[in-house]
């Protein structure tokens, strides 16, 4: 303990002189001890008593509680240097010895990636050797950190360009460079991203850039240093644009001590924080984790039966989750999103709702409840999810995460009778298997009797194989469900349920346009409705308005040309395809290319549903990218919902929202249940008791299973690639991608094409 308060001193003395300027005097004369007692305690070889340390401490928060500009960030250094002492991170003083530890760790357990650089440099280090290795080598050596052919082959491939470069394998010449063509040339090495480009900036040439990792950005959102933001070139410039020269480094490596120690996701430790009367988010949260928990909801307070329930929509875009809970008869008091034309879209449909355009960390409960003019029975939202899922990292500890945590609080400030929080299926998946455990606790100590599962939206009418995660928490005594199925996909599940709706049902009725088609004019429907799922999103429209198409490349539309109903990018022709198709395997890329089969739900619609190459969004019949409109038809959006904003907004706005008639299913089953009436469903397959089992995640069911009922399994040969080689599905099993004597005679021999620069994996 006195060894303990011996150290804690002596980094109070070190913060306040070196980043608060206070000479040793200065502060003896503040004590009122002798400068020599104050020496002492800074070189270690005293330790203060107790009442001497209580007043070092108080004189401390005092001369760094400053909240307004450079002071501040100087405070909050000085602060998190008395708790953390500037930790070294274990970087290299070399730039290419960082660069490659980096990206060792990128994506890996720290356990495995200190570990996996040492065996890597000392097989290749000088790294000279490094630019004469073969892939597969260089593979074996990373493995063990988790990495694999491609991490491989950028190892090697930066090797070999730093000697091309430079004349020699190293980065030594950047010394002399400035911080713009630093930064310029790293990320121009392949692999590197602007963050592993700023980590070496920082700690092997010693500019004064700060790299923003997920503790970083997470701890100094809630300290608001800088707003959340949408994109890493965003939060970096705010960084920079925030702290005063000297500060990254120290500032740096402090944060990421903090949100790995306090500042937690999803969880912060805000009573055990020493930077809790600097930090925005724990003085405006004040201390509401702490409070008791609310007491089960009283009879009085639950919606007379006659009364539509009312309903807030937090994170709402363009209001894909509000259409399905108005239709499932909630009225719907307020909605509030960042995005101004998803604002104005939502706006446009929503004539009788409160919609605001702002940032959620500044929206309180009060303000909710003012609005609504009495109390919520359904709070509802789906915050940021790129954090969690699948097509992303799938790091519980991203900092866009944070906004789970403003649905929480908004959940303890507005004390609705129930919630909906609504997010991507990853969120279920093993590596979030902590975070998801972390969310449920947060509610349940609100006193919110929690459940949760992954619903696929085509089970509900919608002609799309969308998986979505919902958890729903209720004050009330009640037991929790999930609406039970309506739509089925194969023969035996029939006897209670309709087939799915397929995307010929959904979308044949639209008049053909072309790729170029891009201007936003009303387009009139022809005919009646012939099936149940038109009869509902037309409802009586005669017109339809977003039947536009995006801008797309005239030799991606040659190479969809060759794609028939239900292929990919194996119909092309090779001397069509883009070369970094011959480095993959014959089971990566399904979807690369995809038409879509008119007898079949859609795969998931994202955000980039406009770019044939992203997915498979090609129209099934049509040499195009599916429009707006059958984008909107997919996700079962009526027709009178117009969507407004730019066009690529627009394509964002539908494939970032809930499908309406899946939303709809569930509001119907949640405002049975508030309701007290008999809600017949399924039983949660996520719940408490579950989570809490002692075997973890591997009691865990599988939520989301692959759709092969539909369309099977496996892979198969591309055309125009000759006769199927007899041991290529060997050279899969080993997780190869194919050797160049598999490739197509006229891409391997050249034929006036540059030959793809592809090893094995």
């Amino acid at each position: 303990m006195a060894r303990d308060a011996a150290n804690r001193t002596t980094r109070i003395l070190e913060a306040l002189g070196r980043y608060r300027g206070f000479t040793q005097e200065q502060i003896a004369q503040h004590l009122g001890v002798s400068y020599s007692t104050v020496n002492a305690w800074a070189n270690g070889r005293r330790t203060p008593h107790r009442k001497s340390a209580e007043a070092l401490e108080k004189l401390f928060r005092r001369l760094t509680s400053e909240r307004q500009g450079e002071a501040r960030v100087w405070s909050i250094v000085a602060r998190l240097h008395a708790e953390h002492g500037t930790p070294h991170l274990n970087n290299k003083r070399d730039p290419l010895d960082e660069l490659f530890f980096i990206l060792l760790s990128l994506k890996t357990s720290h356990r495995t990636y200190e570990d996996t650089y040492r065996g890597f440099a000392a097989r290749f280090r000088p790294w000279k050797k490094l630019a004469d290795a073969r892939p597969e080598e260089v593979e074996r050596h990373i493995r063990s950190g988790g990495l694999g052919s491609i991490k491989a082959r950028a190892f090697v491939d930066i090797a070999r360009r730093l000697r091309e470069d430079f004349g020699r394998v190293t980065l030594a010449p950047l010394r002399k460079k400035d911080d713009e063509e630093v930064i310029a040339y790293l990320t121009s090495l392949p692999g590197v991203g602007l963050k592993t480009a700023r980590c070496v900036a920082l700690y092997s040439l010693g500019r004064d850039l700060i790299p923003v990792d997920t503790h970083t950005y997470r701890v100094g959102a809630r300290l608001g240093l800088v707003p959340t933001s949408r994109s890493t070139n965003a939060v970096h410039a705010n960084f920079d644009a925030a702290l005063p020269e000297g500060a990254a480094y120290p500032l740096h490596t402090n944060l990421v001590a903090h949100g790995r120690e306090h500042c937690l996701d999803p969880k912060p430790e805000c009573g055990r924080c020493c930077l809790s009367d600097l930090c925005e988010y724990a003085i405006r949260t004040n201390g509401k984790r702490r409070v008791s928990a609310p007491v089960r909801i009283a009879a009085s307070r639950q919606s007379p039966g006659n009364v539509r329930p009312v309903a807030v929509d937090i994170y709402a875009g363009c209001g894909g989750l509000s259409a399905g809970l108005e239709d499932a008869g909630f009225d719907l008091a307020y909605a509030m999103d960042w995005d101004e034309h998803a604002c104005a879209t939502h706006a446009a449909n929503f004539p009788n709702t409160t919609v605001e355009r702002r940032d959620v960390r500044g929206l309180s409960g009060e303000h909710i409840l003012k609005i609504a003019g009495r109390p919520i029975d359904l709070l509802a939202g789906g915050p940021n999810c790129q954090g969690v899922s699948q097509r992303g990292l799938r790091n519980p500890d991203d900092p866009r995460n944070m906004m789970l945590l403003e649905f929480v609080r908004l959940v303890s400030e507005v004390k609705p009778r129930m919630f909906l929080f609504e997010n991507v299926p990853g969120l279920a998946h093993r590596h979030n298997f902590g975070l998801l455990q972390g969310i449920f606790e947060l509610f349940e100590e609100l006193g919110y009797r929690c459940a949760a599962d992954v619903l696929l939206a085509a089970d509900y009418g919608v002609p799309q194989l969308r998986y979505r995660f919902f958890m729903v928490g209720t004050l009330e005594d009640i037991d929790i469900s999930f609406p039970a199925p309506t739509h089925h996909g194969s023969a035996s599940d029939g006897l209670f349920t309709r087939p799915y709706v397929t995307v010929g049902e959904a979308t044949g009725d639209l008049p053909e346009i072309s790729a170029e088609h891009q201007d936003d004019v009303p387009v009139v429907l022809g005919g009646k409705p012939t099936n149940d799922f038109l009869r509902y999103v037309r409802d009586g429209a005669g017109e339809v308005f977003n039947h536009l198409c995006s801008a797309t490349a005239k030799i991606n539309l040659d190479r969809a040309s060759y794609v028939p109903e239900g292929g990919n990018w194996k119909d092309i022709p090779p001397r069509l395809l883009p070369q970094r198709l011959f480095a993959c395997r014959m089971t990566d890329h399904s979807t690369t290319y995809a038409r879509l089969r008119r007898d079949q739900p859609s795969f998931t619609i994202t955000s980039l549903f406009g770019n044939i190459t992203a997915g498979a969004f090609t129209h099934p019949t049509q040499n195009r990218a599916l429009s707006v409109r059958e984008g909107a038809r997919l996700q079962s959006f009526r027709d009178r919902f117009r969507f407004h904003g730019p066009r690529n907004s627009q394509y964002r706005q539908i494939g970032n929202a809930v499908p309406p008639l899946l939303a709809r299913a569930v509001g119907e089953h949640l405002a049975k249940l508030l309701r007290n009436e008999r809600a017949p469903g399924v039983p949660p397959r996520l719940t408490p008791t579950l989570l809490g089992d002692a075997r973890g995640w591997d009691a865990v069911p599988v939520l989301t299973p692959r759709f092969k009922p539909l369309f099977g399994s496996g892979t198969r040969w591309p055309k125009g690639w000759g006769p199927e080689p007899k041991d290529y599905k060997k050279l899969l099993d080993d997780n190869y991608t194919l050797r160049p004597e598999f490739w197509p005679e006229e891409v391997r021999n050249g034929n006036g094409r540059k030959k793809p620069s592809v090893r094995r994996a």
